[in-house]
């Protein structure tokens, strides 16, 4: 009978957390509509290694050594939507933050990982699920761009005083 209870539970949160991320993102997406992302074919595999993992985690019979599924399942859940990103023409958006591409300062994308400054403390995101070369296109160039228009008004503005 525990066993029946702690599986519930877990299947519950599963479901809980699944349906709020999703509920989450289409909120997101309808407040900023430029937000996009394209994935790179292992990470296509991999979003569907996800699905089905949840799925999994949702359909296996209630008995102990069965546990082990819907708990994996959870981890890959955190695993997973820890690392979406979605990219706008102003911002991008991941760990439940909307990132200003004027706020974001020393901005690196090197060996599958995203470093960068915004306001006071320093982001970092290993391995995004996005294309690397869209993410390098549309946001490490784009912030780079807006960094060096900023300083030649910088430096125009002391030019002229």
């Amino acid at each position: 009978m525990i066993n029946m209870v702690i599986h519930l539970i877990v299947r519950l949160l599963i479901l809980i957390l699944f349906f709020s991320d999703v509920r989450m993102t289409r909120k997101v997406k309808a407040k900023d509509t430029t937000l996009h992302r394209e994935l790179s074919q292992a990470q296509k595999y991999e979003r569907i290694l996800y699905y089905v993992l949840l799925i999994a985690g949702l359909i296996v019979p209630f008995d102990w050594i069965y546990l082990i599924v819907p708990a994996i399942a959870l981890a890959y859940f955190f695993y997973y939507t820890d690392r979406e990103i979605y990219i706008g023409s102003n911002a991008m958006y991941f760990r439940a933050v909307f990132y200003e591409y004027k706020r974001i300062e020393n901005i690196q994308l090197t060996d599958h990982v995203l470093q960068f400054d915004y306001k006071n403390e320093h982001i970092r995101l290993s391995r995004p699920l996005i294309d690397e070369a869209l993410l390098e296109k549309e946001v490490v160039h784009e912030v780079n761009k807006r960094i060096a228009n900023s300083e030649k008004r910088k430096y125009k503005g002391k030019k002229h005083a």
